[in-house]
């Protein structure tokens, strides 16, 4: 079991080193640059993953599922599987067209691909005992858990906000402004994505 486990997080580097430098171009369909070359070879990988991934989901409904539609979608791992491979595969079109919809499938997909890590971790004795416990407890409790995920939700966005408007209100007290490592600057040169610039500068720093 560690092989799929460990291809699957080969996976979701290239996924998200993708979609990470692609979010920084103002035309992530162009892919002129060193940089936007080595974008091109993650999401290539990535793209491989979910079609060998695709072609054993298939094998193996028919091998376990007896070509049982029913049998099959009884696993919400596959809905979740599903789900996650149409958000992926959407993506493509609208990054043909340099639409901004793309973003809303990227994110979904990122979002079930994330989620595709039970999984995986619920078949190592190590973690899989907790997860199936969280899981059944999360399945149970699902008003409060939610309740609870509701709250970290709104502190965490409050306190992003904050930060924004902050940044914001640093830059407007300066005298002189760098927008070099802006890519949506203003007329005035203020970035209102200022702080998710500087963010995807500091994954990149780290990732390099």
């Amino acid at each position: 079991y560690l092989f799929p486990l460990v291809a699957f997080l080969l996976f979701l580097l290239f996924f998200t080193t993708a979609l990470v430098l692609g979010a920084r171009e103002g035309n992530p369909s162009d892919y002129n640059g060193s940089l936007n070359g080595f974008r091109l070879f993650c999401e290539v990988m990535a793209l491989l993953y979910i079609i060998v991934d695709i072609v054993l989901e298939v094998a193996e409904f028919f091998r376990t599922y007896d070509r049982s539609i029913k049998k099959y979608l009884s696993e919400w791992t596959n809905w979740i599987d599903i789900f996650a491979y149409l958000m992926t595969f959407l993506i493509i079109p609208f990054r043909i067209a340099n639409h901004d919809v793309q973003w809303v499938f990227a994110s979904l997909a990122y979002i079930t691909h994330g989620l595709r890590i039970f999984e995986y971790t619920i078949m190592y004795s190590f973690i899989g005992t907790y997860m199936e416990v969280l899981l059944r407890i999360m399945y149970r409790d699902i008003f409060q858990f939610l309740t609870v995920f509701m709250i970290a939700v709104l502190a965490f966005g409050g306190g992003l906000y904050i930060s924004l408007r902050a940044d914001k209100c640093g830059q407007a007290n300066t005298t002189t402004t760098d927008s070099s490592h802006c890519h949506h600057p203003d007329e005035t040169g203020y970035c209102p994505h200022a702080l998710t610039c500087y963010s995807l500068d500091l994954y990149i720093y780290m990732l390099f």
